[in-house]
């Protein structure tokens, strides 16, 4: 029974290094995998002897059945591999995608583009079989949630600035407010105090293009221009 035991120890052997690939948070989209792993290593290991044909034991008489249940031991490891090699292309696409969202442009075909790209990816891996698909995604929406609050957060002023310093009235308290964010340095958002230049798009001046509006009496009624 030596060629038996050499199969199992190799089988073992590649089971490990394919389940160390794996982080532990990861382990749950392939949980079916390892559950009909578990499966077959618990027929070597309990005893039922009200099913003694589904155990399996080192001395049992008839050894086919130990080199059946090692075929599919080794068949289930296999399996497994071409599965976790899938996962881990899907993860490194996922991690680039959400890498991608912290550094695009703000626009919305951007952050468009980046999450229908994820979806898209997401729809695969449901179709796939992969197991707690949903808790999964749960936690990939906390990140990209993160990264969107962050770059809002950091947004959000240099759009009040802009609005202030771009639309103000001469002789209103908007005009004053722009030039104090002027007088601050606020104006210089696209570089550091050293005065290089800062590539994040989040802090980059922001500049806002004139809006020209009409106001138009018609029958003693006004309209406004293109309307809001």
């Amino acid at each position: 029974r030596y060629p038996i035991a050499v199969a199992l120890q190799s089988t073992l052997r590649t089971y490990e290094q394919t389940r160390s690939q794996v982080r532990a948070d990861q382990a749950m989209l392939i949980a079916k995998d390892l559950h009909a792993f578990r499966g077959l290593v618990e027929r070597a290991f309990v005893d039922k002897p009200k099913h003694s044909e589904w155990c399996i034991k080192w001395d049992m008489k008839d050894p086919d059945q130990m080199v059946e249940w090692v075929a599919n031991l080794s068949d289930q490891v296999f399996d497994l591999q071409q599965t976790v090699e899938d996962l881990k292309t899907k993860l490194a696409d996922a991690d680039r995608i959400i890498a991608s969202l912290e550094t695009c442009p703000f626009e919305a075909a951007s952050f468009v583009g980046l999450l229908e790209q994820l979806q898209a990816m997401i729809d695969t891996m449901s179709t796939t079989g992969y197991s707690h698909l949903g808790a999964w995604v749960h936690e990939m929406d906390k990140r990209i949630e993160a990264i969107l609050v962050r770059r809002l957060s950091k947004a959000v002023p240099r759009w009040v600035k802009a609005f202030n310093r771009r639309h103000a009235l001469p002789g209103t308290a908007a005009e004053a407010m722009g030039e104090e964010d002027e007088a601050r340095g606020g104006g210089n958002s696209g570089g550091n105090d050293d005065g290089e230049v800062v590539s994040d798009p989040d802090v980059a001046e922001l500049e806002l293009a004139p809006a020209v509006y009409q106001v138009l009496l018609q029958n003693q009624e006004l309209y406004l221009m293109p309307s809001l």
